[in-house]
């Protein structure tokens, strides 16, 4: 392989060039928008019944939105499918009545699936399921970048989200009525969206951006009413216009969510201590919202429980950093994309493992042992306050609280047991302010401050994150400014300040078929957010370039094609060393028949210093080279239409040393058995051959590294039956198994090389995941769910049995300590709009 060496002043000259040509680029595009389409609401004052009929006298003789236009599979053509859209409202709520002409009743699509399922980005919201579906969306302050949609599919099936500059949170819910209707040659559908559920400023006339959408499924095409093109960054900037709703204050929003729960807890172990343990417990709390003025929204959660869910897909952790996991708790993913901005609020800090956990291992003394350690800090409760002002400012208000939390310690000898704290009280705050700017454009300030009662350290982190778009949305400059701060009491009854800080700055081409930019970034080697933020290291000075390139209109065979690349460049902030360069290229293509296929490759063509890996506190001076290395594979995905499809993908990666390699193979197909029962296998196999990374310390503190074969394997199934739209069960089962088999070990030389080392012991490793959850979900009412959950996880470290094959393993960990968790959750859902309402009718 032939070694390239780039100095900075090299990629500080290609920086230059293609931020000249944006420059360039963008000079004389100041050319007016299209002009959008206009549609008026009309009011009424009789009721509607929301039953999919629209047989109402109020549907006849009003506007008609029509003439829509495909965005797939054929760019900016018109529909072939007819779809007729009324707008109706009254002092409470928005009626919406959507009639799609179809050829018969078998050309519409409607498999069924849970509420809200579906992929995260709003031009697939039902995701995979085959179903047609119909949305409408709003955006009440007409900036361009907030808005939330409606969705309902073909079955009856809803779906909401919420879209801004941090993308589409699709755990946004609010509480609606729909229903649809199908007949021979069409489907009909009516919505009724209370006033309650959006956001709007209070004026005498609303004037709001609105778009309609229709998905047809068995030939994949997609239309709006006013016309999305692909090529053009954004969607609700180029949404029609919504006039003629008069005379509409913002109800009173107060809505409650009581809940309660009766879990019963089952351990059991069966190697080494034998014992079984049983507990039960009910708990009852409340969310709450309040709706303190037309814009801002107060979000309570009381005395939380989650028991109903998701568990973690967990991993053996070889690196040198902290894992990144999802987050599953309701009230900290719905409504969250004012605190996602600038990576400072990782909520799962909040709740998550108590900061002395290790240090309770640490202070044993002689015949004792950890008896427990929970891994989560109890929330006492959280709040969140957000909403945006008419001229566009956005605020937001964090606050979480959590409990203390303890270790038991326990004497072999004498029995008896010490607590030890693990977490002092602490309290979580974020406070954003985001205002909009013209052309979608943004400036926000984050600031994330963690509190703890006692002797532990506080931490506070700042930023500025903004984005400007010139008036054609074609050129995007990006950047941010970060500040973190360390606060540590010391023995004077002071405290010192340790302070680190963050830059980064992206210059980029950003609509049509071809695109392209450059980024530099900087993360001192004394910042660090991850007190409430999440990163993953510091002490980093990146910079790169990249390109991409997508054909929207079919051509030949194909639907569509596209490809990116990229390179990039890092360093160490302090000392400033060279680290890596590296170059990745990703292509696709879609056939007419919806068969998908494409490839990727990445490299790294010079030889690169990994200076973490070796886990020593010496300033950096101690690293691990690393070999170049090229690889890369391809990807084959079926038409998810037909009753059985499947996705393959290949990897094969040449590391250039010695019998050094890595292997990998995906395969996931899908069944539809019925519109109600849908499952997806997946099963991945890794083999990585004479890895090189780190194993332990010696006696002296010394790092060893080791060369290593890595086997992993990951099964996986998820499976759901839907009875009706409103109730279905669901299950998610996961088996995670890697071994990691030490074949010698090493010291490091100063060049960074292996070297013999007379290190004795053994880091073999096999680690086992095992994990199921299977939930019943029933939507009894709007917004109330009766919720049963199953859930059990086995996990088992194991570091002499690792010999052992795939199935030899899987017959032996399933003796492992295994816990089982029942759930019965009840939530029921008040409004104190509806409520008021109704007794006024029965008055």
């Amino acid at each position: 392989m032939v070694f390239i060496h780039f100095h900075m002043k090299d990629y500080i000259l290609i920086l230059f060039i293609l931020s000249f040509c944006l420059a360039k680029q963008s000079i004389g595009q100041n050319a007016e928008a299209k002009t959008k389409k206009e549609f008026k609401a009309t009011k009424i004052t009789s009721s509607i019944k929301i039953d999919g009929k629209l047989d109402e006298s109020d549907w006849l003789n009003v506007p008609i939105a029509t003439d829509f236009i495909d965005e797939k599979p054929v760019p900016n053509v018109s529909s072939d499918r007819v779809t007729e859209v009324k707008i109706l409202y009254d002092d409470a709520s928005i009626y919406v009545g959507v009639t799609m002409y179809e050829n018969s009743k078998d050309s519409i699509l409607r498999q069924l699936c849970l509420r809200d399922e579906g992929s995260q980005g709003f031009r697939g919201p039902f995701g995979n399921t085959n179903t047609d579906w119909f949305a409408i969306g709003f955006d009440n302050y007409m900036d361009g970048v907030n808005g939330v949609f409606f969705c309902v599919s073909a079955a009856g099936i809803q779906y909401d989200m919420k879209i801004s500059s941090q993308g589409f949170d699709k755990n946004w819910d609010a509480v609606w009525k729909s229903d649809v209707e199908l007949h021979d040659d069409k489907w009909v559908l009516e919505m009724e969206i209370p006033f309650s559920a959006l956001r709007f400023p209070s004026a005498e006339e609303q004037k709001w951006h609105v778009n309609f959408t229709r998905t047809t499924r068995r030939n994949r095409a997609q239309s709006w009413w006013n016309p999305i093109d692909p090529a053009v960054d954004g969607l609700l900037n180029q949404s029609g216009i919504l006039n003629g709703i008069k005379d509409v204050e913002p109800p009173i929003r107060l809505q409650a969510t009581p809940y309660v729960a009766a879990t019963v807890e089952h351990y059991r172990e069966k190697n080494g201590n034998p014992s079984s343990k049983t507990g039960k417990s009910f708990t009852g709390g409340m969310d709450i919202k309040y709706g303190l003025n037309d814009a801002f929204t107060l979000d309570m959660t009381l005395i939380p429980n989650f028991g109903d869910v998701a568990q973690d897909d967990q991993v053996l952790n070889l690196s040198a950093f902290e894992i990144r996991f999802n987050e599953n708790r309701p009230f900290f993913t719905e409504g969250t994309e004012l605190f996602n901005k600038g990576r400072l609020f990782y909520s799962r800090r909040v709740g998550g493992r108590p900061l002395n956990f290790y240090d309770a291992y640490d202070s044993l003394s002689e015949n004792e042992v950890v008896s427990s350690n929970p891994i989560e800090t109890p929330l006492i409760n959280a709040l969140k306050l957000s909403g945006r002002t008419n001229s566009g400012l956005g605020i937001g208000v964090f606050n979480g609280i959590t409990r203390k939390s303890f270790a038991t310690i326990r004497d072999t000898l004498t029995g008896m047991t010490r607590e030890f704290e693990t977490n002092p009280i602490t309290n979580y705050n974020v406070l954003v302010f985001d205002q909009n700017l013209k052309n979608n454009s943004y400036i926000s300030l984050i600031n994330a401050n963690t509190t703890r009662f006692g002797d532990d350290y506080d931490a506070n982190a700042t930023g500025v994150v903004f984005e400007a778009n010139n008036k054609k949305r074609t050129i995007s400059v990006e950047g941010s400014a970060k500040l973190s701060q360390i606060f540590t009491k010391n023995t004077d009854g002071g405290t010192d300040t340790d302070l680190g800080h963050a830059y980064s700055l992206e210059v980029a081409k950003t609509g049509g078929k071809f695109n392209y930019g450059v980024y530099y970034n900087v993360e001192s080697d004394t910042y660090n957010p991850n007190d409430l933020g999440f990163l993953y290291n510091n002490n980093e000075r990146s910079m790169g370039t990249f390109a991409s390139f997508n054909q929207f209109e079919p051509f030949g065979k194909f639907n569509g094609a596209g490809g990116s690349l990229s390179l990039g460049y890092n360093m160490l902030y302090e000392p400033d060393y060279y680290n890596s360069f590296n170059l990745n290229f990703n292509n696709y293509y879609i056939l007419k028949t919806f068969f998908s296929f494409g490839y990727s490759l990445f490299a790294a063509p010079t030889r690169g210093k990994d200076y973490f890996e070796p886990r020593l506190d010496d300033g950096f001076q101690t690293y691990l080279d690393i070999p170049q290395y090229i690889g890369g594979g391809p990807w084959i995905s079926s038409d998810y239409r037909k009753k059985f499809a499947y996705d393959v993908r290949l990897r094969y990666v040449y590391v250039n040393q010695e019998q050094r390699y890595d292997l990998g193979i995906t395969v996931s197909p899908r069944f539809r058995f019925s519109d109600k029962i849908f499952a997806v296998w997946s099963s991945n196999y890794d083999y990585e051959s004479n890895n090189v990374g780190f194993a332990s310390f010696d006696e002296n503190g010394n790092s060893v590294m080791g060369i290593r074969d890595i086997s992993t394997v990951v099964n996986s199934l998820s499976a759901n039956y839907i009875f009706n739209r409103n109730m279905g069960v669901t299950l998610d089962a996961r088996h995670y198994w890697s071994k990691v088999n030490y074949d010698s070990y090493h010291h490091l030389d100063e060049n960074g090389r292996l070297i013999p080392s007379d290190f004795s012991g053994s880091s073999n490793l096999s680690y086992n995941a095992f994990t199921i959850d299977v939930v019943y979900r029933w939507r009894f009412a709007p917004g109330s769910d009766i919720i049963l959950v199953w859930k059990n996880g086995i996990f088992n470290a194991d570091n002499i049995r690792t010999d052992l094959g795939y199935f030899e393993n899987f017959k032996l960990f399933g003796d492992a300590p295994q816990n089982n968790t029942l759930t019965l959750k009840i939530l029921y859902f008040l409004d104190y709009y509806t409520l008021k309402n109704k007794l006024k009718k029965k008055k």
